[in-house]
């Protein structure tokens, strides 16, 4: 293997006056956060892209000076020793402006290889590269490092939530990037820890050959002192007892106890990508595994990787970045796991004709399998990329999935109607989940589905889960809703339940005043269970219509319905709070109600029975309660003075409003935990719900 330096270009040389460095295809996912690295570390930069996008207003905002087209004059006035030229692997060799740098004798690399001479400033390099899964990994890595206090500088090849930037050079002591294999350019960065997540022959047609690739992920791996990979096929042929200090992942890794239940909420594909950056760190920087995942629980994810666009009680919108036969079979499975029983819609986008010929009857083999079973598989037009047509298209790839199939053509806006033509009106109670899959422009059908969706969901709902009691005689000392119950908190399950269904700072939990920092902490560490929606905390009162009252205080004001449900119910679902939504809508409210069964006895204050009560009509009043939201407010400004007489919130709306709610039968058990021995009748109940 060659010893010599690839890159024999000292950064140092541009950071003089009047040096410039220019980034051709400024806008590109990749290119764009080293662009700012750069200006970080006190480059004087530029850039163009091939045209106008979001991408490229930032960077305006930012002050950076970018062209949107390439033209020879977009470049800055220095040549020679005084210009480097980074350009991206998707520019061609007659570039204007990559024609007129070189006829300046200027240094013209690789976005990759710029990103190698960026990496040769940091003492410590985690760098991460694969053929799938890399930048869901590297982001964790950051992720885990910020939040041990190791403030990293790094470059994300994808969109942080909450971030303007997906990349940062402030000079840090640590650099976390993502090293692409698709061109070759991961192996001018030579890091400290080399992180590989997997190796495909995607991309071969960049290549002689797959040994040329092979070649490179060696070279990538054997550069760093340190390697953490997962095993496989490729990587175990190129890694097993061959690099010198390396940790091979295994399945049984993963699946060992303690780390378990660390990952339980990750779907399935993140589950892998969470496990890898957590042992990276471990390996690299000494902080301890189970510490590394625990700052995972509240990873907000990354843009494009089963990202929730809209979740309500009828419809789900999800996007996930799969193009490759093994990425949408991850992306399946996944959203299997996320939505076991939901009715499944798929648009998915090929991506490069070169990409679908090659893998072909995968693609088939895949989006008809029976385990994943899409009611229907919309696909968009080829994103072509490089090449504008090829032996296959999506016309092709449509027929061959017989029924199933469906081929979408015209504008964004057509092929949205023609996806939302084939939902079913009838959902016989279920929500349907519509997943966008591709990594080309599919994203712009998005906006266009979100908002029907929206539209045709049945509003939002706001939640507020009482947890303001728990301590009880009947119960004994402790405070049953911190019991455990399923190995986690009994209060926990209520917002396990129902977060995904409601939005984000759409949820109050209403906890005693005395323990609220216990209960915040809970929140924190099992975040997990609720990723990404944020849980609004408030102090219960000194009776139960009180602490409802306080938790309505803290619901933003755009919502239809506010639901109301007790922590002690660990076993109320979505089926059953759709349901109570429906009456709600229906009628103004509705409640979760059982149907008395027992013969019911009334006596007097001796016990002596008075009558036996026809029990034809009668329910036991149950939780979820749900109402429209300006009937539940009416009723608790108008009872405001007399709360402690009511026991439940169907009660006060009967009292002192117009609404006579209507029950929902609960179909499940939904019973309350109110003794100690219904502790163990709960748990050998979920036991048998999860099997």
């Amino acid at each position: 293997m060659s010893t010599e330096d690839p890159l024999p270009i000292s950064l140092k040389t541009y950071l003089r006056k009047g040096a410039f460095v220019h980034f051709i295809g400024c806008g590109g996912a990749g290119t764009k956060p080293l662009l700012k690295i750069f200006a970080d570390l006190g480059f004087a930069v530029s850039g163009s892209d091939m045209a106008e996008s979001g991408d490229l207003a930032a960077l305006r905002k930012a002050g950076f000076t970018v062209f949107c087209g390439h033209r020879k004059e977009n470049l800055p006035a220095a040549a020679g020793k005084d210009l480097l030229v980074v350009y991206s692997s998707a520019v061609k060799e007659d570039n204007p402006e990559l024609v007129e740098a070189k006829k300046r004798s200027a240094a013209c690399i690789l976005r990759g290889e710029a990103l190698g001479l960026v990496a040769r400033l940091f003492p410590c390099v985690i760098a991460v590269s694969g053929t799938h899964g890399k930048t869901s990994t590297s982001s964790m890595i950051v992720h885990i490092l910020e939040k041990a206090g190791r403030d990293p500088d790094y470059l994300i090849g994808g969109n942080l939530p909450g971030r303007t930037w997906s990349g940062r050079g402030e000079g840090k002591k640590i650099f976390v990037c993502e090293a692409d294999e698709s061109d070759g350019t991961h192996t001018a960065v030579h890091a400290s820890c080399a992180v590989v997540s997997n190796i495909e022959d995607d991309h071969v047609w960049n290549f002689a050959h797959e040994g040329d690739l092979l070649d490179n992920f060696r070279s990538f791996a054997f550069s760093a002192p340190l390697l953490v990979y997962n095993a496989g096929e490729k990587t175990d042929l190129l890694y097993l007892g061959r690099h010198p200090s390396s940790c091979r992942i295994t399945k049984e890794d993963r699946e060992a106890p303690e780390v378990k239940t660390l990952l339980k909420a990750f779907p399935f594909y993140q589950k892998e990508n969470a496990f890898l950056a957590a042992k990276s760190v471990e390996k690299c920087l000494g902080i301890p595994l189970a510490d590394c995942l625990q700052y995972l629980q509240d990873f907000p994810g990354v843009e494009r990787r089963l990202s929730v666009h809209h979740q309500g009680l009828d419809y789900t919108l999800v996007e996930d970045y799969a193009h490759h036969p093994s990425e949408v079979a991850a992306s399946l499975k996944s959203l299997r796991e996320m939505y076991p029983t939901e009715p499944l819609f798929l648009v998915f986008q090929p991506h490069r004709y070169a990409r679908l010929e090659r893998y072909f009857s995968q693609f088939v083999s895949v989006l008809g399998e029976k385990e994943y079973s899409p009611e229907k598989v919309f696909v968009a037009p080829v994103f072509a990329a490089w090449t504008d047509t090829g032996k296959v298209g999506s016309p092709q790839l449509a027929a061959a999935l017989g029924k199933r199939g469906e081929l979408l053509a015209g504008s964004w806006e057509n092929m949205a109607r023609k996806v939302l033509s084939f939902l079913p009106e009838d959902r016989k109670g279920k929500r349907i989940v519509l997943a966008v899959l591709g990594a080309g422009d599919v994203r712009k059908i998005l906006p266009i589905l979100g908002k029907e969706l929206r539209s045709r969901d049945r509003g939002e709902v706001s939640g507020v889960i009482v947890a303001a009691g728990g301590a009880s005689r009947r119960y004994g000392e402790k405070n049953k809703l911190l019991e455990e119950l399923g190995g986690i908190p009994l209060f926990l399950h209520s917002l396990k339940n129902f977060a995904p269904f409601l939005p984000s700072e759409h949820i109050v939990l209403v906890v005693p005043a005395s323990r609220k920092e216990e209960f915040s902490t809970l929140l924190e560490k099992y975040a997990f269970l609720f990723r990404g929606k944020k849980i609004l905390l408030a102090e219960g009162g000194s009776c139960r219509e009180e602490s409802v009252r306080n938790g309505l205080s803290g619901l933003p004001e755009n919502c239809k319905y506010i639901a109301v449900h007790d922590a002690a119910r660990p076993f109320a679902d979505h089926n059953l709070l759709a349901a109570t939504v429906e009456g709600a809508e229906k009628f103004g409210g509705c409640l979760a109600a059982r149907k008395i069964t027992d013969t019911i006895k009334e006596t007097d204050e001796a016990g002596r029975v008075l009558r036996t009560v026809p029990r034809a009509f009668l329910y036991a009043a149950e939780t979820p309660q749900t109402f429209r939201r300006e009937i539940l407010l009416e009723a608790f400004q108008k009872g405001k003075n007399e709360l402690e007489k009511f026991t439940d919130d169907a009660s006060l709306v009967e009292k002192f409003s117009s609404c006579c709610p209507v029950v929902a039968e609960s179909e499940t058990p939904n019973g309350k935990i109110t003794y100690s021995s219904d502790l163990p009748l709960a748990e050998y109940l979920l036991e048998k719900k999860e099997k």
